[in-house]
């Protein structure tokens, strides 16, 4: 091979399956997600890719995968949906 590079067909394929995660992305239907998958810390099961990640919104924040093995089996969130009090609003602003 080119400048002495030792990579081979099976390590290239070892490694495209080590970043292919069994999920599909709820932003543009991509199955399976390859490289980077961001699954939603609050959603049950809402995954984007890396591209969706970058140009499309979510109301949560995203848990970055880089391994499917380090995918977690369960993520527990605590949300606050109420809406602030007008005086939590007034001191996040600095207004006294």
């Amino acid at each position: 091979m080119a400048n002495g590079s030792n990579v081979s067909g099976a390590s290239v394929n070892q490694e495209f399956a080590l970043k292919t995660h069994n999920v599909a992305c709820d932003g543009c239907g991509l199955h399976p997600i390859i490289g980077i998958r961001y699954k939603c810390s609050v959603c049950k099961n809402y995954d984007f890719c890396e591209t969706c990640e970058e140009r499309q919104s979510h109301d949560h924040p995203f848990i970055k995968i880089t391994k499917p093995e380090n995918a977690p089996t369960v993520i527990l969130s605590a949300v606050n949906e109420e809406e602030p009090s007008q005086e939590e609003e007034e001191v996040k602003e600095g207004v006294e």
